[in-house]
């Protein structure tokens, strides 16, 4: 898998924490088995350091794919990270393919919905898509278990800061 990131707010995320995420990034790869497909794989994450937290996974014409995490806490940022793999994990493994006018084949079935409408909690069609309750069930998972990883790793339990 090719891997860069991409900084918006550079004064917000310091170089540790861009490291902390890469590390973050790398971890949910291997345990996401995503690192496989390594040769079909580009994948940039883009942070950002909006008011309220949020993710997106595009991937575009050229097999390219995009993660965006902006988060103003750590935990939050993590845990969106781990959701957007989740989401690339589905694009990868073509679990979840994205066609024209709001359709979305979910393991060969098509789905329509309006799931650019936005994801307010009043958003029943995004909050109970299939992809969406899988990705926020697989993070929370993840989450519990990265931080035990770390918490018994001092060294990287010594880099952590709070964001």
């Amino acid at each position: 898998m090719k891997f860069k990131t991409k900084v918006k707010a550079k004064s917000f995320w310091g170089k540790s924490d861009r490291e902390h995420m890469k590390e973050a990034f790398v971890w949910a790869a291997n345990y996401l088995k995503i690192n496989y497909h390594i040769d079909l794989v580009h994948v940039t994450m883009i942070l950002d350091a909006n008011k309220s937290y949020g993710g997106w996974t595009v991937l575009n014409s050229k097999f390219r794919f995009f993660v965006g995490v902006s988060a103003r806490q750590e935990e939050e940022a993590i845990e969106t990270l781990f959701h957007e793999m989740v989401h690339l994990r589905q694009y990868v493994s073509g679990k979840m393919i994205d066609l024209p006018d709001d359709v979305v084949q979910w393991k060969g079935k098509e789905i329509t919905g309006e799931w650019a409408e936005g994801h307010t909690e009043e958003h029943d069609a995004y909050w109970n898509a299939p992809w969406e309750v899988e990705a926020r069930k697989v993070s929370k998972k993840m989450l519990k278990k990265y931080k035990k990883k770390v918490g018994k790793n001092k060294k990287i339990l010594d880099k952590l800061v709070k964001f």
